[in-house]
């Protein structure tokens, strides 16, 4: 218990030296830092956490009971090789932006919408004229049309909606087949780089699980 502690405190000490190092030319990096990766890497931003972690000599536990577990908590991955083989920079610079790398191991206090995701879809819902609100549709293509920065979606009973902006919350996959119509090559390229991966979840309706914390049930 005592070594993951230290290794915990270590990894947020160092985790903002190495986030500075991947954002600076190779000259402007740490002397310190260029000359102890020298046998091992330069290129900082790709190095795997797994890698990262043994190289640095961070404990089993330290891994496995923190490390793990917190990556399987924020980006729902839930296989522990998979989690290793992720590059080490961007979970630094996310676990900065979550205010996670505290020089103390007290957590930082984070804040909760009162009634939970319901309530900011409302507020964002009522921003919006009703007219171009279409829940529970399923949406067939999305095409370039001949006016510029004009975008034609589809709806599977055929309507058509014309929009300048479309953002899509799909896989990759499902991206590419709404979009496969007139999509450039350099869009296609890009979006066949991604690689996707069965997540399980469990639903319950078990409150006694979050008695006292019932905040909490905002949280995802």
């Amino acid at each position: 218990m005592w070594r993951m502690l230290i290794d915990i405190a270590r990894f947020n000490h160092f985790a903002l030296d190495m986030l500075r190092d991947t954002q600076l030319p190779e000259k402007h990096r740490s002397k310190t830092r260029q000359r102890a990766n020298q046998a091992y890497s330069h290129d900082q931003p790709q190095k795997k956490i797994g890698a990262y972690l043994a190289h640095e000599g961070y404990s089993n536990s330290f891994r496995d009971n923190y490390i793990i577990p917190l990556i399987t908590a924020l980006w729902n991955v839930h296989n522990a090789r998979d989690a290793l083989e992720l590059p080490i920079a961007p979970l630094l610079r996310f676990m900065k932006d979550c205010d996670l790398l505290r020089s103390s191991l007290s957590w930082p206090k984070w804040m909760c919408v009162p009634g939970g995701i319901n309530e900011i879809e409302a507020a964002v819902a009522n921003t919006i004229s009703t007219e171009r609100v279409h829940l529970n549709t399923t949406i067939d293509s999305i095409t370039k049309t001949d006016k510029p920065g004009w975008l034609a979606v589809q709806m599977k009973e055929g309507r058509i909606e014309y929009f300048n902006h479309v953002i899509v919350t799909t896989s990759a996959r499902e991206a590419l087949r709404l979009t496969s119509a007139n999509a450039t090559d350099e869009e296609v390229h890009a979006l066949n780089g991604f690689q996707t991966a069965r997540t399980v979840a469990i639903l319950h309706s078990d409150t006694t699980s979050s008695e006292g914390w019932e905040k909490w049930d905002a949280s995802w």
